[in-house]
């Protein structure tokens, strides 16, 4: 080896170092988990479970669900893609598992999962349903439409009633099996006579007022009806070949403004406070205490004397107000809710925030404090497995780096005294 490095071929040692070359890219590109990973294309079917197809747009949908709406670095992005690709398999086994059972969610029992499940605080308070408006906007808040939502909702019911039936014990009666056996085991032997439909049509001639008879007690049904049709003519007109033909002038904008102002007005709007001072009530006799109603009165004008005089209104709540129990406008908040003087701070991120509003309004904020920390010990979760994944390649390609340094320390002095020489 040694006297074929001293002959001074330049050619073999560029041969052998293009060799050593590629041999370490090898190294580094199998040796690195997801560097040449294929099994997930960007494109096209990604898996098929029971004859339903998991595609890429799924997946990619589902990597948006995760991240919730923030960018997830490249390096993370094979383990999340992998972690998707694994969930949409599990709901497409459980959906085809469920199916081969005859097992299915009617849309009745979507809606007692909604009145009656974990989620009736937010959307039937009181035993009361808050409405498709806030249903929407308490979904979006979340990042969902009602169809995504319900869709999630009916798959966990059939994942339920999957696991119920697998783990549930099951007895079968004796007429059950006997039927079964009987439906199996008897045999029937019938004779039948096959019919060529254009031999029917030759032999049979029907009259007009034949056809006309079957006509009438037959156009009552559905299937015999043709559709009504209307034939439209229409044109498409583009808002920017129509402003380059219209012209618009400064009176034109007066003019159309001063009879649609109403479409362009912003309503008023108020921030209301409220300091509770209690009356009392009649009393057992039906009498008034009329020195207590006064001294109320005494109270809320003193009050009132002192903010109109500048003084601080949470203070005077927390000082006065007899509503309690962390209600709007109780003195535990001093006159405000929990969300506004987080929001003031400008510590806490917008969901938390929004979360903790819908809480206050729907009585629940005690759950809803509850998800807001389960979402972030996810979140802690998934950060820190991303970052251990992530330390086992960087460990690989810094032992690649030192073998490949090994590898030229070891051959450059063979080669320079090979040039020597």
């Amino acid at each position: 080896m040694i006297k074929f490095l001293q002959s001074g071929n330049k050619a073999a040692k560029y041969i052998l170092g293009g060799f050593l070359l590629i041999l370490a890219a090898s190294m580094v590109t199998y040796l690195i988990p997801g560097f040449s990973d294929t099994t997930l294309s960007r494109t096209g079917v990604v898996a098929t479970v029971g004859g339903q197809e998991i595609r890429n747009e799924e997946v990619t949908k589902v990597l948006q669900q995760m991240s919730r709406g923030r960018q997830i670095p490249d390096q993370y992005m094979p383990i999340f893609r992998q972690r998707a690709v694994e969930q949409l398999v599990q709901q497409a086994e459980i959906a085809y598992e469920a199916e081969r059972m005859g097992l299915k969610v009617s849309d009745q029992e979507v809606r007692d999962e909604l009145q009656n499940g974990v989620n009736k605080a937010y959307f039937f308070p009181d035993g009361k349903w808050i409405g498709a408006d806030k249903y929407t906007a308490l979904l979006l808040q979340i990042g969902k439409t009602v169809p995504e939502f319900e869709h999630d909702v009916r798959r966990d019911l059939l994942q339920q009633k999957l696991f119920t039936a697998i783990n549930a014990s099951a007895s079968v009666p004796d007429s059950v099996v006997e039927a079964a056996y009987k439906e199996r085991n008897i045999k029937v032997k019938f004779q039948y006579a096959i019919l060529n439909l254009d031999d029917i049509k030759k032999g049979i001639k029907p009259t007009d007022a034949e056809l006309k008879s079957y006509f009438d007690m037959s156009k009552s049904s559905p299937g015999n009806l043709i559709p009504e049709k209307r034939q439209i003519r229409y044109f498409m007109l583009q808002d920017k070949d129509a402003e380059d033909k219209v012209i618009v002038d400064a009176a034109d904008l007066q003019r159309y403004y001063t009879e649609h102002q109403d479409a362009y007005r912003v309503p008023e709007r108020v921030r209301v406070r409220h300091i509770l001072v209690s009356a009392p009530g009649a009393g057992p006799d039906g009498k008034v205490d009329q020195k207590a109603v006064d001294a109320a009165r005494a109270k809320a004008q003193d009050i009132l004397k002192q903010v109109k005089a500048g003084g601080d209104f949470a203070a005077l709540a927390k000082k006065y107000s007899e509503d309690k129990g962390g209600n709007p406008g109780s003195a535990e908040v001093g006159g405000e809710t929990i969300a506004a003087p987080l929001e003031k701070s400008k510590v806490f991120p917008p969901m938390v925030i929004s979360m903790i509003s819908v809480g206050e309004s729907t009585g629940g904020l005690d759950e809803m404090l509850s998800k807001i920390a389960d979402f972030y010990d996810e979140e802690v979760d998934v950060a820190v497995g991303a970052l251990l994944s992530l330390m086992e390649p960087i460990m690989i390609v810094v032992l690649g780096v030192v073998v490949g340094g090994m590898v030229v320390a070891m051959y450059l002095p063979i080669f320079k005294l090979g040039g020597a020489v």
